[in-house]
């Protein structure tokens, strides 16, 4: 039996591909535990132009970090990804112009599908956190908003269960 002890002082235990929480309620074990979460995140740009992806780029990596109360320190990894039409720039340079320089990142191309979303960028960025995964705030910013639709907040609708939410 291996044992995985984490920063709580919580021990799981795995036999056979299975997780055991041994002597401690399962709920608050959930409560303590921090978990890896992808956070979404696309946004398009203009112009095929190096400064203007690399802006495009910051903008959304600050609002993904900002809206999920996520910090480097926190990040496991960000991958980006350009549609076949954008190679002016590596996106990933943003995350180093915003500091987070321990943060792995990787840069790939996306799949050529017909009549995708043009001159997008989009982000997946894996961060430590405790909120469940319905939590997470995916964003989607300059027209990328419509690549995921059932992630995205209406404008000027509140989410169901915040203080905005009238119930109505």
């Amino acid at each position: 039996m291996q044992e995985l002890r984490f920063l709580t002082g919580l021990v799981l235990s795995h036999r056979s591909g299975q997780s055991i929480v041994e002597g401690i309620d399962k709920t608050l074990a959930k409560g303590c535990l921090r978990m890896i979460r992808g956070i979404r995140g696309a946004t398009t740009v203009e112009h095929d132009d190096a400064a203007e992806i690399i802006e495009a780029t910051m903008e959304l990596l600050k609002q993904m970090a900002d809206d999920n109360f996520v910090d480097p320190e926190s990040m496991s990894s960000i991958f980006f990804s350009l549609t076949p039409d954008l190679n002016a720039a590596f996106p990933a340079e943003a995350a180093r112009r915003l500091g987070w320089t321990y943060v792995p990142v990787i840069c790939m191309r996306e799949l050529s599908v017909p009549n995708a979303l043009a001159k997008a960028i989009r982000v997946i960025m894996m961060a430590e956190t405790q909120v469940d995964q319905k939590s997470v705030r995916h964003v989607y910013l300059r027209g990328a908003e419509g690549l995921r639709q059932d992630l995205v907040p209406m404008a000027g609708f509140a989410e169901p269960g915040t203080d905005d939410d009238d119930g109505v």
